[in-house]
């Protein structure tokens, strides 16, 4: 690849870094101010990216805490255009982009022809500004269709090229021998972060470079048990995973092995298994672990009996070698019989916590991302109103308020057949379409469940004021007035019992008397003490 000019333009090598969720799709690079500096780039230059494979994107400044010298930060789109993955090195340099005159592309994910009919007129819109080489994939995020990704066969001029309205495109068919699929990326999960690296460590690493295992003399783990409630992100990791891992992911359920054991002489399960094992590396998901690994189906019916039976010979004969690994999913990890938590079975546990107030924005930034959204839209404001939502009832948030939005344009024009998209193009969804969609869907978890609680002051609590003066002579005196207890040798209060019935207001009592002194507030269960809960470690 040439840069347009006869002398070498400076490179320099950078460690591969997640990318922030909004810039999924956007072709763009962030580095280090100071790096920025140091070669020389300004904010929206070209750059050639040099992994296994050559890319080009844009470069950015990397924001806040992003900020590491010798990192640069892109999304999955762009590291499978250069064959690098996280935590590996590229190299980089300046590159001229030439305007792109033609650009033909074919679809590398499924689509609907019907739907996309007439698209390649907006492309130019819809890709300004993208810089490309040929061979690399482009997501395209039109309003009311889901996000696609296609390839670029060829541009014209040939090299890196600069996309924008002026550019023709054309839309070919794939080849039949390729099965266009969506790629997933690690962007794509919202918060997670330490559940994500874990599963990573456990999966991608040996399935990538078993040798690595060989060489320390450890073993890989054969199985792992992601817990945590419905809607989470528990499936939408195990996929992520796999699919960085460049694996073949084998999916089930409890309930889809029981249906079928019952119905087909073949066993589901054993079949599944030998799939993954003649054709590594490979991951095997079970939804609804528990549904076939409880300490119920061990005495219960013969046919249950012999599939938990089954599913325990099978893992014992799995090599400990990386090259399978089976991923199990459950929101009831106490109904899971003992044995199969045993060595060598699902020995490994990685607990998925609700999303909170951080991880939800992000979410709620993930799922907008082809939505255009109007300027009044707070997605701050909107995470603090969507306490226990878990990442599926963000998912409908975004959804709905897109319906909403759609349906009152096409009230307005008249129109009641499939949009055009001009008429799309012309759609803003506000806040108001979200608090109206916000009405609509209920929670899957309780506050409570959700390991929040609301910020509160005294102004926030009504009544109670002799309980709030005792808690100021027993907390706040002794943290302000130290001197006075230590001169009249009095022991401050170490500890304060508050009783009484549900949703009188004792724990808004504390986090308010936290809020008051500035001491930090660590709201915890006595059950979460016994049962380990490992938000308790953050």
């Amino acid at each position: 690849m040439s840069n347009g000019a006869d002398r070498p333009s400076p490179s320099r090598a950078f460690r591969v870094t997640e990318a922030r969720s909004r810039d999924v799709g956007r072709n763009i690079a962030r580095l280090d101010p100071q790096d920025l500096e140091a070669l020389g780039l300004s904010p929206g230059q070209a750059i050639e990216i040099v992994g296994r494979r050559r890319t080009v994107a844009m470069v950015m400044p990397s924001l806040g805490a992003d900020r590491r010298p010798q990192t640069i930060q892109i999304d999955g789109l762009t590291r499978g255009n250069a064959d690098v993955d996280l935590d590996e090195q590229v190299t980089i340099r300046p590159v001229h982009c030439a305007v792109a005159e033609r650009v033909t592309l074919a679809p590398a994910s499924r689509w609907d022809e019907e739907h996309l009919r007439g698209i390649e007129k907006y492309l130019g819109k819809l890709l300004n500004d993208l810089v490309v080489v040929e061979g690399d994939l482009v997501r395209l995020s039109p309003f009311g269709i889901s996000a696609h990704d296609f390839k670029v066969l060829e541009c014209r001029p040939a090299g890196p090229v600069r996309m924008d309205r002026s550019t023709i495109f054309e839309v070919v068919e794939p080849p039949p021998s390729q099965v266009p699929q969506q790629l997933l990326v690690y962007e794509d999960i919202g918060g997670l972060k330490q559940e994500v690296q874990r599963l990573r460590e456990m999966v991608e690493v040996p399935l990538k470079h078993p040798e690595i295992f060989e060489r320390l003399g450890v073993s890989a783990p054969r199985a792992i048990l992601l817990s945590g409630p419905a809607g989470v992100g528990k499936s939408l990791m195990a996929r992520v995973v796999a699919e960085a891992a460049q694996a073949r992911f084998l999916a089930t359920s409890g309930p889809e092995i029981l249906n079928k054991y019952y119905h087909q002489e073949e066993s589901h399960l054993r079949d599944l298994f030998e799939q993954a094992v003649t054709q590594p590396p490979a991951v095997i998901f079970i939804d609804e672990l528990e549904r076939i690994a409880s300490k119920q189906c061990l005495a219960a019916t013969e046919a249950e009996k012999h599939i938990a039976t089954e599913l325990l010979t099978l893992l014992d004969q799995l090599e400990r070698n990386g090259r399978v690994v089976v991923i199990g999913s459950t929101t009831s990890p106490d109904e899971i019989d003992p044995t199969f938590r045993r060595h060598g079975r699902f020995e490994r546990e990685i607990s998925v916590q609700p999303p909170r107030h951080k991880d939800r924005r992000e979410i709620l930034e993930i799922h907008s991302r082809g939505i255009p959204l109007a300027e009044d839209v707070d997605l701050d404001q909107l995470a603090a109103l969507t306490q226990g939502f878990v990442g599926a009832d963000l998912s409908i948030l975004c959804q709905e308020a897109a319906f909403i939005a759609l349906r009152q344009k096409m009230i307005e024009a008249g129109c009641w057949g499939q949009p055009s998209f001009e008429m799309l193009a012309d759609i803003r969804v506000t806040m108001a379409h979200f608090l109206e969609a916000l009405r609509t869907i209920t929670p899957s978890l309780t506050d409570s469940a959700a390991g929040e609680f609301a910020e509160a002051s005294w102004d926030d609590i009504g009544g109670l004021h002799e309980v709030r003066e005792q808690l100021m002579e027993a907390v706040i005196r002794p943290l302000q007035s130290p001197e006075l207890f230590t001169r009249v040798r009095a022991r401050p209060v170490r500890g304060v019992l508050l009783h009484g019935p549900p949703g009188t207001g004792k724990t808004l009592l504390a986090g308010a008397l936290a809020k008051e002194t500035g001491i930090t507030f660590i709201p915890v269960k006595a059950g979460d003490l016994i049962m380990g809960d490992p938000r308790l470690c953050e």
